[in-house]
């Protein structure tokens, strides 16, 4: 899943007895253009294995060299992405973008397995949209798309119960993901996925469809100890392992920082904007460092000012009204001394993710036109790399479970949430806009979705 399933919170699933994890998708360009931001989606663990690698693509060619890249990885498993319904990965004919150009998908299937000696998998949808669910004679489309997807060579197949054109709304249908299990002319394992957000519901996808394994998503977000319910379950429907035990354990683990992050000494450090203490972090799967400022004491259990911060040398530094980033940094600094108690998270993750090179370059083609969103696909880049597993590691670390955030961004809200912080009040730092900003900021606002009332 993109923004959630990084190193961090892989480990923290496999922890909780998960069987299989998959990294966020890779760009097959992205990843042929040597895209700093998409090569850090290669890094696995030992500790998480068996681990699939998932790229995405539209054209033969770079899907079977991009394929050969994660192989140096040596991941255990290369899963193929044609069921990402989203618009900038459908729209552009990839994802399921393919299931509008079968004998497409199936060139780029037999490109990748070809190309590599790792098992390769794939996972997809029922079809393109309603209309779309049923061959001319009757056949089910997913049934006959997985009859072809085998014979390309794929050692799995994972479906997710809806057509492209439901996105995320109503129910999974897994009927039609049964009928695929039941085909006796398929011999290799189905996985159904959708909508398995209890343990009951698993055992009964396992027992109504017959499928061989079941693909756990978004009723993780925020509960990485569903897979422990799920097993406990499945081995004993009269079992005791509650949600409280489960979380508790969660809690219990993370404070443990599973290895992930390195702490450093605190210091006392006077700014113009407020007395802070200063503690560094190094992240230890990518050596970046980032830094914490906090104010006061709480307990774990207290809600808590918290600013999750995201390094802008331009605007930080140099105090840049391309953006609003380094005002923001000052208010909340401000805001924490005026509570007398808070937490500042710096992390180490220029230009929304992409690095102060590339950002440039991205300033540069706004300034030939693009908008901010416009410059990063153009780069080859998603509008916004960042990921807050790290971040939600280290205010763990500092005993903030509990959260007043500061922000305008409902990403960042649900990037931290899926790692079992609790968001409890979202207050906005909004900053005015200014005549070197103005387009940037109602870019934010309307493609980025942020909270912004001032433009």
């Amino acid at each position: 899943m993109e923004d959630v399933t990084d190193p961090a919170f892989r480990m923290l699933c496999k922890r909780y007895g998960a069987d299989r994890v998959y990294t966020e998708f890779v760009n097959a360009d992205a990843l042929v253009r040597d895209i700093a931001s998409t090569t850090r989606k290669l890094t696995i663990h030992d500790e998480e294995r068996p681990v699939a690698i998932q790229i995405y693509g539209r054209e033969p060619d770079s899907m079977a060299e991009a394929a050969r890249i994660v192989e140096t990885a040596k991941p255990d498993f290369i899963d193929i992405n044609f069921g990402c319904p989203v618009k900038k990965v459908a729209g552009k004919g990839a994802g399921a973008g393919l299931l509008r150009d079968v004998p497409k998908m199936l060139e780029i299937t037999k490109a990748v397995v070809n190309a590599v000696h790792t098992p390769v998998t794939a996972k997809t949808r029922l079809g393109w949209d309603e209309n779309s669910l049923y061959l001319d004679d009757g056949t089910p489309f997913i049934v006959d798309l997985a009859e072809r997807l085998q014979d390309c060579g794929i050692t799995e197949l994972a479906i997710h119960g809806r057509t492209r054109s439901q996105m995320y709304r109503g129910e999974a249908d897994w009927t039609l993901i049964g009928e695929v299990k039941s085909n006796p002319r398929i011999h290799i394992p189905i996985i159904g996925n959708g909508d398995v957000c209890t343990p009951e519901r698993a055992k009964e996808c396992f027992d109504r469809y017959g499928v061989d394994a079941i693909m756990v998503g978004r009723a993780t977000f925020g509960a990485p100890w569903l897979f422990a319910e799920m097993k406990a379950y499945l081995n004993d429907p009269h079992g005791s392992l509650s949600a409280n035990d489960s979380e508790r354990s969660f809690s219990e683990t993370v404070f443990q920082r599973s290895g992930l992050i390195e702490r450093g000494e605190t210091v006392f450090l006077p700014t113009q904007n407020g007395e802070f203490m200063l503690t560094p972090f190094r992240d230890l799967t990518t050596g970046l460092e980032h830094v914490v400022l906090t104010k006061g004491e709480w307990q774990p259990d207290e809600p808590i000012l918290c600013r999750v911060h995201s390094s802008c040398m331009t605007g930080d530094v140099f105090g840049s009204k391309r953006c609003e980033c380094g005002e923001q940094l000052i208010k909340a600094m401000q805001m924490i001394q005026a509570e007398g108690r808070g937490i500042l998270v710096y992390m180490n993750q220029e230009g929304r993710g992409i690095g102060l090179m590339n950002k440039i370059r991205a300033y540069k083609l706004q300034e030939q036109g693009d908008d901010t969103v416009e410059a990063n696909l153009h780069l080859g880049f998603r509008p916004d790399e960042r990921d807050y597993g790290v971040g939600a590691q280290i205010l763990r670390e500092m005993g903030a479970c509990k959260l007043r955030l500061m922000t305008n961004n409902p990403v960042k809200r649900v990037g931290l949430e899926s790692y079992g912080i609790e968001i409890v009040e979202n207050i906005p730092i909004e900053i005015a806009p200014n005549q070197w900003n103005e387009r940037y900021m109602r870019t934010k606002k309307d493609k980025m979705h942020h909270n912004l009332n001032l433009v």
